[in-house]
C-alpha cells in the first residue's frame, strides 16, 4: 500500500515538476520580449522558481526510488 501511494506521489511530483518548468519557461520568455527593460524580480523569481523545481525533482526521484524498490523508507 505504501508503495502505492509512494508511486503516485512520485507520479503528481514528476507532472508538477514538468508544468512547472514549461511554464514557467514560456512566461519568462514572454516576459523578456514584452517587459525587456523591468528586471527587478527576474534573478530573484528565476532562482526561486528553479530552487522550486529541483525541490519537486528530488522529492519525485525520491518516492519513485522507494516506490522502484531501490531501497526501504
Amino acid at each position: 500500500m505504501r508503495d502505492i501511494i509512494n508511486g503516485f506521489i512520485a507520479l503528481f511530483g514528476s507532472t508538477l515538476f514538468a508544468w512547472n518548468l514549461i511554464v514557467g519557461w514560456k512566461s519568462g520568455e514572454m516576459e523578456a520580449k514584452f517587459v525587456r527593460g523591468n528586471r527587478v524580480n527576474s534573478p530573484v523569481r528565476f532562482w526561486l522558481c528553479t530552487f522550486y523545481n529541483v525541490m519537486f525533482l528530488a522529492a519525485s526521484l525520491f518516492f519513485l526510488g522507494n516506490s522502484l524498490g531501490l531501497y526501504r523508507l
